[in-house]
């Protein structure tokens, strides 16, 4: 399998993230592109000096992680790689996951999408997941195998994607910079493919929404809504969906921080007429 992985960093170092320092030092991977949606003017010259392998791409412009993704297929379809391995700049990685993607693939050859389980620091599953008005809601106890694209969706860390099919879906949509990215994404790939296969190899990933900070909730809120509002809406019965899905987030931050501004940023993000 030739496999470029993608790692996407924000307000973090290369030489700081987990993924990266894991994949510089595989043999496997032959080179690892880094797409760098930190803001700060100066964050690719404090990246300036990195290993040969890491191909480093700053955007100051910070458009999100399905810009990052797209702009990465496209050099990896031209530089004639098959994969695209989706990773976080926290995702703890080891030496066994690729290893049981090679094995899934030789047994599963049709198979164009490949997802491992995740699991929070706390143990909690969290993907692949169950789609119930436009929200995930985690599998537990389940095994390698394959899911139906039309009932189930990994999130984004640790995909491997078939890059062809990859192509032919136009990638990910880019309006929907954060959250929701992997559900639309997901939603495209069902087009074309019917089942993704889920491999027996449990990952851990970190999520900025297990903080108890509320201040730093209400932000993630709000990028929450803003993604929400600009996912791509085929019919007022997905409207509808993801109106209810963020009502209930609002609900379970109010009740989880005994703050209700969280209603006002609900209103101004997903319900405005921006």
């Amino acid at each position: 399998m030739n496999i470029l992985p993608i790692v996407v960093l924000y307000k973090t170092k290369v030489i700081e993230s987990q993924a990266v320092e894991f994949l510089v030092g595989n043999s496997f991977f032959r080179e690892v592109f880094v797409y760098d949606n930190t803001p700060d003017l100066n964050a690719a010259l404090s990246n300036s000096k990195l290993h040969d392998k890491v191909n480093y791409y700053h955007d100051p412009s910070n458009p999100g992680v399905s810009k990052a993704y797209n702009v990465a297929a496209k050099y990896a379809i031209e530089n004639n790689y098959d994969w695209l391995l989706i990773l976080d700049q926290d995702t703890k990685l080891d030496d066994k996951l690729i290893s049981a993607y090679q094995r899934a693939h030789i047994r599963n050859p049709d198979i164009k999408i490949f997802a491992p389980q995740l699991k929070t620091a706390k143990g909690a599953p969290c993907s692949p997941c169950r789609i119930v008005f436009k929200r995930g809601l985690p599998v537990r106890n389940l095994l390698s195998r394959r899911l139906s694209l039309a009932k189930y969706a990994p999130i984004n860390s640790g995909i491997l994607v078939d890059l062809q099919t990859f192509d032919s879906v136009s990638g990910y949509n880019e309006k929907v910079f954060l959250d929701f990215s992997d559900f639309q994404f997901i939603e495209r790939l069902s087009q074309k493919v019917d089942e993704f296969y889920v491999v027996n190899h449990i990952l851990e990933q970190d999520f900025s929404n297990d903080s108890s900070d509320t201040e730093i909730l209400k932000q993630r809120f709000k990028l929450y809504c803003q993604c929400a509002r600009l996912c791509e809406k085929k019919s007022l019965k997905e409207y509808f969906e993801y109106g209810v899905t963020t009502l209930l987030r609002c609900l379970s931050l109010m009740y989880r921080t005994r703050n209700t501004s969280f209603v006002k940023i609900l209103l101004s993000e997903f319900w405005s007429l921006k």
